[in-house]
């Protein structure tokens, strides 16, 4: 069964529909990345999808070509059964993708201005929800607690620790923290990540512990500044920060931890943990 996960670079949202997908039996994903769009087109491709079920399939494929060109697009290419999507952005190309395709569509998030009913399935995470009060679910809704996301128990084989204690032993206790962002309401400031780092050096000394400290693209350049200046010298811990290697170590580091701490920001971070099946 092939399927289609859309990526327009927001690794959050990317995460959460390819998480869907990997859970379907028998699925061959491809991963297509979508570039960004501008305001006059992207507004072409919400119109287009809200009347998709009025255009015909070559003005939808012309739309598509012109605007989100992509060799997938090619009538010699293999088609899919499903295409899956998170984010606004993403929602319009979904609908077009899969009305191009004759395949069924899958949306996580909410898809601004564009009618829910259009969708064959759609995953709203409780949160999301909060914003719209007042819409009525729809049949083809799902309201889920949390995040979709690729974390599995089983899928995170133990790795090993990859530092040792002063005796030559592995660090019994090895946490893995992971690190937002600021938001509308939660700010993670340079005080902030002082009084964090000082909490994580003494835990790391007094227990002994290793530390495993991943951040967000929403983290502050100075909360990272100051994680990397305060622990990054220490052999017990390991920094993987956003800004310096755009990196998402998040599965490698549950994998090797067994206690994980992250901030209550990031939904998805917090889904993620607790899929993990890790203390949290």
């Amino acid at each position: 069964m092939k399927i289609v996960v859309l990526d327009d670079g927001n690794r959050g949202n990317f995460n959460q529909a390819v998480g869907i997908a990997e859970r379907i039996p028998s699925a061959e994903i491809e991963v297509i990345t979508i570039p960004s769009v501008r305001v006059l087109p992207r507004l072409t491709l919400i119109l287009a999808a809200n009347l998709a079920s009025l255009l015909s399939l070559s003005c939808i494929r012309f739309l598509l070509k012109s605007l989100v060109f992509h060799p997938l697009l090619n009538p010699q290419c293999p088609k899919p059964c499903l295409v899956i999507s998170a984010g606004g952005r993403l929602a319009p190309i979904n609908l077009l993708l899969s009305r191009a395709f004759l395949a069924d569509s899958i949306q996580v998030l909410w898809p601004d201005l564009i009618r829910l009913s259009l969708f064959d399935l759609i995953v709203i995470p409780e949160h999301d929800l909060w914003r719209h009060r007042r819409v009525v679910p729809t049949p083809n809704m799902v309201v889920i607690k949390g995040a979709t996301n690729r974390i599995r128990p089983s899928g995170l084989m133990n790795q090993a620790p990859t530092a040792l204690d002063g005796r030559g032993r592995i660090y019994p206790t090895r946490i893995a923290v992971l690190i937002g962002g600021n938001d509308k309401n939660y700010l993670i400031s340079k005080d902030w990540a002082q009084k964090l780092a000082t909490c994580l050096a003494e835990i790391a000394e007094n227990l002994p512990a290793e530390v495993y400290i991943t951040t967000s693209r929403r983290t502050p350049k100075e909360v990272e500044q100051v994680l990397r200046e305060r622990l990054g010298d220490s052999p017990r811990f390991h920094l993987v920060l956003y800004r310096e290697t755009k990196a998402n170590p998040v599965a490698e580091f549950l994998a090797k931890a067994n206690l994980i701490l992250t901030t209550e920001d990031s939904i998805n971070m917090v889904s993620e943990s607790a899929s993990s099946g890790r203390r949290t």
